[in-house]
């Protein structure tokens, strides 16, 4: 009653949003840190 339903499902989505967001910047960072390396192997 207090709290609308809109609010509970954007922090919702927000919270759904950031796990994905932060996994895929891990991989960028990895991918360009290796990518050098697997240049210099070739």
């Amino acid at each position: 009653m207090g709290i609308p339903q809109g609010l509970i499902a954007r922090s919702i989505s927000i919270r759904l949003s950031s796990l994905v967001v932060f996994p895929s910047i891990v991989l960028m960072y990895e991918v360009k840190i290796s990518q050098p390396t697997e240049v210099y192997f070739c």
